[in-house]
């Protein structure tokens, strides 16, 4: 219990310190992390020389609470999931993949509540390690758009998307938000991730929260639209 205790204490240094003013008295990020350890610990699996843990994670939250986290995601997502490695660890918990955490909007839920929702999902695994795309090798292509023609290289674990001037990939299109996505390199690939923009992030036609990216995927943020290109190494 030692070391389960140090990695509480660790999470609320790490999130608390990053977040707890910008949330003020709603939702506190530190919360979601302790009760994401406790769907771990309630929803594991006992088998005959193995204890198995679920490692895809869906938080779900009112869509004021949800737009109130959106400029937040991409750091707070890895925290955590990192955080939620350390517990399986500290537990000898078995994960099938590694943890993955998302957050969707649901109208049901009032302000300054979540639920959580777990599954065990195998992720997909490369043929060989030379097969596993890097950063360099993935860009976005804008197809439609006051930005038509402009590519944009994935060359960081993670790039923002938004109309304002910091972000990496930066989209100067009235319907997007100011941090409206981001796109985060992954061992098995990289994956799309709505930050809680006011009109949301399509793929393939699809209004997504989050979503694993496949070559030639079209990605529509505002009115722009863009493909998701990836070279073979």
């Amino acid at each position: 219990m030692d070391i389960l205790a140090k990695l509480e204490r660790a999470l609320e240094r790490t999130i608390e310190g990053i977040f707890s003013r910008a949330f003020g008295g709603n939702i506190q990020p530190v919360e979601i992390g302790k009760k994401l350890a406790w769907e771990m610990d309630s929803r594991k699996t006992v088998s005959i020389s193995q204890v198995y843990a679920p490692n895809r994670y869906t938080v779900f939250l009112n869509p004021d609470d949800l737009e109130r986290f959106g400029p937040y995601q991409g750091s707070l997502i890895p925290e955590l999931e990192k955080y939620l490695a350390d517990w399986a660890k500290g537990r000898n918990y078995q994960l099938v993949g590694k943890p993955e955490v998302s957050f969707e909007a649901d109208q049901d839920i009032r302000a300054g509540s979540f639920r959580i929702e777990s599954q065990i999902v195998e992720t997909e695994v490369a043929e060989a390690t030379d097969q596993v795309p890097g950063p360099a090798v993935a860009q976005l292509r804008v197809t439609s758009g006051a930005d038509q023609g402009k590519q944009f290289v994935i060359d960081q674990p993670v790039k923002t998307i938004g109309r304002a001037s910091e972000n990496d990939i930066r989209i100067l299109d009235p319907g997007v938000s100011r941090h409206h996505a981001e796109i985060r390199a992954q061992e098995e690939g990289y994956l799309l991730v709505d930050l809680g923009s006011t009109n949301g992030t399509l793929v393939n036609g699809e209004n997504i929260q989050s979503r694993k990216l496949r070559p030639g995927d079209v990605i529509q943020v505002g009115t722009t639209i863009m493909e998701f290109q990836v070279e073979e190494k």
